[in-house]
Parts: C-alpha cells; sequence; structure tokens
C-alpha cells in the first residue's frame, strides 16, 4: 500500500471509531515499523478489546437495571395516580349525592313553608295547594330523590330572564340549559317530540313559552317551575325600546319604528299584546284572546298558577335575592348575578310625562295587578330567607 493510502487509513482510524480501533490502528502501524512485535501486539490489543467490550457490557447492564428500575418506579406511580383518580372521582359522586340530597331536603322544606304561609296570608288560594301529606312522608320522599328535578323556566320578556338563564349556565354548565325560544309557537305535539328526541336530558327548559302548554307535564322527570316578573309600566318601556334598537331583525321592532310610534301609540297599537304578564302565566293561549280582551277571570288563573304550580316567581328588582334563594333551595354557589340583554340606549321611565304612564298602566291593568300579588307573595314567601330560617 502507498504512503497516501496508510496515512488516510491512519487519519480515519485516529479521528474516528471506538477505542479498540483506535487502537488497532496503532498496532498495525507498530507491527509495520518493527518487525516481530506483529504477534505480541496483536495479543496485546485483542485483550484490550475484549477487556473494553466487557467493561461496556457491564455498563450496559447496569444501565439496563437502572431503567427496569425506572420502569417498575413509573408504573407504581401510575397505578398510584390512577388509584388516586379513582378516589376523587368517587369523592366527587359521594358529594354529588350529598348535594342533590340535601337539595331535595332544602326544596322540601322551602314548600313546606310555602305552604304554611299561603294558609296564613292567602287563605283564598290555599285551597289550590296540593293536599297535605304527613312531614315524615315528605322527608322520606325528599331523601330518596336521586336526581334534581328539570327546571321549567316560564321567560316572559324583558324581565331579566337572560340573566336568571346565565346564572343557570353557570351553575350547571351552557350545555345543560336548553333555550327553546324556537318552540314558542309550536303546539304541544310538537313541544313533546322535541323533548322526546332533543331535550330530554336537559336539567333547565328555558323559552318565551306560556305556562297554559304545560311543559311540566310534557316530562318524564321529576321538575318545577319558575318564573320572574317586572313592574308591567317598565316593562313596557324597557320593551319599546327593545324593539326599536332591533328592528333590522324583529318584525315588531320594524313595525314601531317605521310608523314611529310613541311609547303610548305602541302599548296601544297591535304589535303589542296588552297584560303579557299574565297572558304568559294564565291557563289561556296568549294569542287566543283579542287585545284588550284580558279579564278578571285571567288574572285569577294566573294568581292561582304562582300559588299552585310555581317553585319560585321573583321580581326584576330583587333578582339578587331571586337567585340567592334558587341556589339555596338547589345547593349552587352564588357568584355575582350577570346582566344579560341590557339596553343602555333606553330611557329611564322618569323622563315619560306621567299621564302617558297612566295611560301605559291602564292598558295594562290586569298586569298592574298581578305584579302587585306577585310582589306581595314574594315578600311573604321569602321574608324568613332573609333571616336564615328557610
Amino acid at each position: 500500500m502507498n504512503s497516501t493510502g496508510d496515512n488516510k487509513a491512519e487519519g480515519v482510524t485516529n479521528s474516528r471509531g471506538t477505542r479498540s480501533e483506535k487502537l488497532t490502528g496503532a498496532a498495525i502501524k507498530l507491527v509495520r515499523n518493527v518487525p516481530g512485535l506483529k504477534q505480541s501486539v496483536l495479543s496485546g490489543v485483542a485483550f484490550l478489546t475484549k477487556h473494553e467490550t466487557g467493561y461496556l457490557h457491564a455498563k450496559l447492564k447496569k444501565e439496563e437495571e437502572i431503567n427496569l428500575d425506572l420502569s417498575k418506579k413509573c408504573d407504581e406511580l401510575t397505578s398510584l395516580v390512577a388509584s388516586v383518580g379513582k378516589h376523587v372521582e368517587s369523592e366527587k359522586a359521594l358529594n354529588r349525592y350529598i348535594k342533590t340530597e340535601t337539595a331535595a331536603v332544602r326544596r322540601m322544606m322551602f314548600v313546606e313553608k310555602q305552604h304554611q304561609k299561603v294558609e296564613r296570608n292567602f287563605p283564598k288560594y290555599a285551597k289550590y295547594l296540593p293536599k297535605a301529606e304527613p312531614l315524615d312522608a315528605k322527608l322520606t320522599a325528599a331523601l330518596n330523590e336521586k336526581i334534581a328535578p328539570v327546571i321549567v323556566f316560564t321567560h316572559i320578556q324583558k324581565t331579566a330572564g337572560n340573566s336568571v338563564i346565565a346564572f343557570l349556565q353557570r351553575c350547571l354548565s351552557t350545555p345543560r340549559v336548553a333555550r327553546i325560544h324556537e318552540l314558542e309557537m309550536a303546539s304541544r305535539e310538537t313541544i313533546k317530540g322535541a323533548i322526546d328526541s332533543k331535550f330530554g336530558l336537559y336539567d333547565v327548559m328555558s323559552g318565551h313559552i306560556p305556562f297554559a302548554r304545560r311543559i311540566d307535564l310534557l316530562l318524564d322527570r321529576p321538575n318545577v317551575n319558575i318564573s320572574i316578573m317586572r313592574e308591567p309600566v317598565d316593562r313596557v318601556v324597557s320593551l319599546y325600546f327593545y324593539l326599536k334598537a332591533n328592528e333590522s331583525w324583529l318584525e315588531q321592532g320594524k313595525y314601531v319604528t317605521q310608523n314611529n310610534l310613541s311609547l303610548l301609540e305602541f302599548a296601544t297599537s297591535e304589535a303589542y299584546f296588552d297584560n303579557h304578564m299574565v297572558r304568559m302565566l294564565c291557563d289561556l293561549e296568549p294569542t287566543s284572546v283579542p287585545i284588550g280582551q284580558c279579564s278578571e277571570e285571567m288574572l285569577e288563573q294566573a294568581k292561582i298558577n304562582i300559588v299552585k304550580n310555581f317553585l319560585l316567581v321573583g321580581l326584576t328588582e330583587k333578582i339578587n335575592e331571586f337567585l340567592e334563594v334558587l341556589a339555596h333551595i338547589f345547593c349552587w354557589s352564588l357568584e355575582d348575578v350577570p346582566r344579560e340583554n341590557v339596553n343602555e340606549l333606553r330611557s329611564p321611565i322618569s323622563k315619560f310625562p306621567t299621564d302617558v304612564l297612566d295611560a301605559v298602566a291602564e292598558r295594562n291593568k290586569y298586569d298592574v295587578a298581578l305584579y302587585k300579588f306577585a310582589k306581595e307573595y314574594w315578600e311573604k314567601m321569602t321574608d324568613s330567607f332573609s333571616e336564615g330560617r328557610i
């Protein structure tokens, strides 16, 4: 071999390879230059190579043992984490059960006190209450409840209903709250079909759907009715400005703006159903009674329904108290009340002449009477709550 090739070979040997390869290269060079040393040098190189190989094998075995030990520890840690996770889930399930059980007892006690207060403060309506049962039987029934009842929220327009819904979504998670406004004009049969196919697993059903449709009777799960009302004239003023602000997509709003209706003109026009709250809470379909033809009978039906069929009917101006009671009887945490769908551009009610407001009130006299009743009912039903005695 020529010197150039040897140099290349030597360069490669000296710059690359394992320690054994480098020793072998050095031995070859030495044997070439010193006759008689070939055998002894190669034997030495073989010995060193064997020693290095043994060292590497021992090191590899040690690392394998370390890795095996780490792997076992990882498996143990994974098993421990899984065990802790199962324990946490078990505790969550137990907490949910205890929470559901506690809430059931709280609701039972709340209803029990409601009935006592109705008998004491509203004897005229006490006869509409369910037949009294022994307290022990009610308590046993409450403790046997495994799931929370479905909340059927009769959402009356412009009463802070969206704030109530936002609170329910926060307490129960958004996917559990069904907003069924699309069924506002649907028949009971259509609503029943939708409930069976789409809404069966929801915890809340909310929509601008009148109580007369009796969604509560369409559900195959335990349920409760709730609603919230607003001072009637203030509600009409709020609705008036809401429609004007959203006339681009609301037919009522287009009618108001295109005809340049004043508040009083709107309240007495065909764009507005008078006594809307009575219509929503009585036993008749709202549109079945012509505008201007609401009656004392409808008002009385609405009052009876509030007493007989609703767990809670709150007031917009006392929405914090409403949500506080709701949170208590369902064992929810109470956070700041959200403000949803608030029209910041509306004028305050004080900006309108007194005669206009009086005319709007007269146009909605049954709503005024119902609100007066609901306000007194709320104060009597929740007086002990503020004192911590529910």
